[in-house]
């Protein structure tokens, strides 16, 4: 994967956490991955973030610490209440998904808010649109 396309990533990985409500604590870690901070740092500091809300269930330290700051980020994401397509997106990022597959995923969430688009309505993994809320209420 090109450095242009992992910096992409890292941008639209920071415009979802945005979206979703994260606090500077995130965001600066987030923001510092691959330029400011070497990965052992961000790493740690996403896992003390994340321990300090309770949130270290399911940690793997056999993980590379790559991995191990993807697996963290998913965390915060699932803390966050994003969406489950994002999560299982992030979820499989670590493990199967390229960064040019997350890029092209997390992109279509931060401008449609789903990873499923069908016409004007988005749907989510469970098959929940936002247009169900707006008719109920009619």
């Amino acid at each position: 994967m090109t450095d242009t396309t992992r910096a992409e990533l890292l941008t639209e990985i920071n415009r979802a956490a945005r979206r979703l409500g994260a606090k500077s604590d995130l965001l600066g870690l987030l923001g510092c991955w691959g330029e400011r901070l070497p990965n052992i740092e961000v790493l740690h500091g996403l896992r003390r973030r994340n321990d300090q809300r309770g949130l270290a269930l399911g940690r793997h330290d056999g993980m590379s610490c790559e991995a191990a700051i993807k697996h963290e980020i998913r965390i915060a994401f699932e803390q966050l209440g994003a969406p489950l397509d994002i999560v299982a997106q992030l979820t499989t990022w670590r493990d199967a998904t390229d960064d040019f597959e997350t890029l092209r995923d997390i992109r279509r969430f931060n401008h449609a808010g789903s990873l499923f688009d069908i016409g004007s309505r988005s749907v989510g993994v469970l098959g929940e649109t936002k247009m169900r809320s707006a008719e109920a209420s009619k």
